[in-house]
């Protein structure tokens, strides 16, 4: 019985199964690369195309925002033509601008001074009167307080330039930050001589500021807020804005942004991905986002395509592997079984292999060495019966041992 001494191979030892291994990296790794790219370059579009979206979002609010703070800068420049105000009493005044509040829901406090910064008069929407008298005669300009800063040099603009303006940045009056805007109060009669200025605060924390966006139309599923510069939010639109939102914390290590500048960031362990834009008429900044899994909807789609396609690849590379790696397979087990067989001393044996590859020569070539081998296996054993028959006859001398 034949044994085999070949030693038992593993499953990578083998050259059908080595084929069949190459077939199928062959087929995965373009796939691969093609996929990532495709992804890579898909997702890359995705978020251009919502910035860009973005982007010209942001510029029509920030746009309509700067418009909005100039209509009010009129509204109280008409109020500061008023004779009531020109007049520089304070009843009257006073009776002028709460007329004005009634009509004006936006605005919280407008205060009266005169050229050398002391309060004439005060009025709040609330109509407190001790609220309204307890800053009678203060001067604005005299203190080094730094929280009166931007109230202080926004007074002394707009004596020199006569024209209305916003505070540089907002400030906290009552626990609530606001925004001002001063406006210069001409003479009745010398129409070029200021004679007062103006200070309007609107409330940036109360349900006025939302009155400031509301008008402008978010598209579904994305956001807009408006914060101040520390990422404080003072309004916010969107259907998928979470209620009672205070803070927006960014990637960046600070809340500061001098241009319009991508960002994403999460709500309530929700991704988005948006731009932030200086709101430069609100002293704070203008966001605006979507949800990074409605952003990537599409692409996730085409991650199962992409899986179903490499799937598909998967198997028709391993079929096609098998296929082939069978046929050599074959062809390699029967050189290896002529091989073993004639080593064993089976001269008889022939290799079959049908084809015209470099398999089919070598077993052809493996033929012809076992023809040769029995020819002169046959050969020997003629002249050993020739020898054997002489022998026994006494023809052949003997050998001698010296």
């Amino acid at each position: 019985m034949q044994k085999s001494t070949g030693k038992t191979k593993s499953w990578s030892d083998k050259f059908g199964n080595k084929i069949m291994a190459a077939a199928v990296v062959s087929a995965i790794i373009p796939v691969l690369l093609l996929g990532f790219l495709i992804v890579h370059k898909l997702r890359t579009d995705l978020i251009k195309q919502a910035l860009s979206s973005q982007k010209t979002f942001s510029y029509t609010v920030t746009s309509g925002v700067d418009a909005l703070i100039e209509s009010f800068k009129k509204q109280l420049e008409m109020l500061a033509g008023l004779p009531e105000m020109q007049s520089m009493e304070k009843d009257r005044q006073v009776e002028a601008m709460h007329d004005f509040f009634s009509f004006n829901p936006v605005f919280y406090s407008i205060i009266i001074y005169d050229t050398d910064s002391y309060v004439k008069s005060a009025a709040y929407r609330n109509r407190e009167e001790h609220q309204q008298n307890k800053y009678i005669g203060r001067h604005l300009l005299s203190g080094k307080s730094e929280v009166n800063l931007p109230a202080k040099e926004a007074f002394k603009a707009v004596l020199k330039s006569k024209k209305p303006l916003v505070a540089d940045s907002t400030m906290m009056v009552q626990g609530e930050r606001m925004l001002l805007i001063f406006v210069p109060i001409f003479d009745f009669v010398a129409s070029n001589k200021i004679i007062g200025v103006l200070s309007c605060a609107i409330n940036l924390e109360g349900p006025e500021m939302n009155q400031l966006i509301s008008g402008f139309k978010v598209s579904e599923n994305e956001i807009m807020l408006l914060t101040d510069l520390s990422g404080k939010v003072m309004a916010g639109k969107g259907n998928v804005l979470p209620e009672g939102l205070k803070q927006i914390k960014t990637v960046h290590k600070d809340f500061s942004f001098s241009e319009i500048t991508p960002v994403d960031f999460e709500i309530n362990q929700n991704r988005y991905i948006g731009i932030i834009s200086p709101a430069k008429a609100l002293n704070g900044y203008l966001l605006a986002a979507k949800p990074s899994d409605i952003i990537f909807d599409f692409l996730h789609s085409m991650l199962l395509d992409l899986f179903i396609i490499l799937f598909v690849a998967v198997v028709i590379s391993v079929g096609f592997g098998y296929v082939i790696s069978k046929h050599l397979a074959d062809k390699i087990n029967s050189l290896l079984e002529g091989i073993r067989k004639v080593s064993a001393g089976i001269i008889s044996h022939r290799v079959e292999i049908k084809g015209a590859d470099e398999l089919s020569d070598a077993g052809d070539a493996l033929n012809k060495m076992i023809d040769s081998l029995e020819k002169h296996r046959m050969i020997d054993e003629s002249w050993n019966e020739i020898w054997k028959s002489a022998n026994n006859k006494g023809e052949l001398p003997e050998q001698n041992d010296e």
